[in-house]
């Protein structure tokens, strides 16, 4: 098999991206993760569009700034 074209089931699809099943469904029905493939009453996600997705959720990510702390104050003593 292709690997382009490798169906996986969603325990698969929660060990790439650890989210709760229903969160995944959500995503998809307001168009924001990959749709499933029916196969009979089965759903299957391409592997290449989850790495896909997870990718682009990587690249979008802001960057952080390096925080500075002011001189004088600590936080521990708060």
């Amino acid at each position: 098999m292709n690997a382009d074209a490798e169906l996986i089931r969603m325990p698969e699809v929660r060990k790439i991206l650890p989210l709760p099943a229903s969160t995944i469904y959500r995503h998809i029905r307001a168009g924001n993760f990959p749709k499933q493939v029916k196969i009979g009453r089965t759903a299957f996600w391409l592997r290449s569009e989850i790495n896909a997705y997870l990718a682009e959720q990587i690249a979008a990510r802001p960057t952080q700034k390096p925080t500075t702390r002011r001189k004088g104050r600590s936080h521990d003593n708060q």
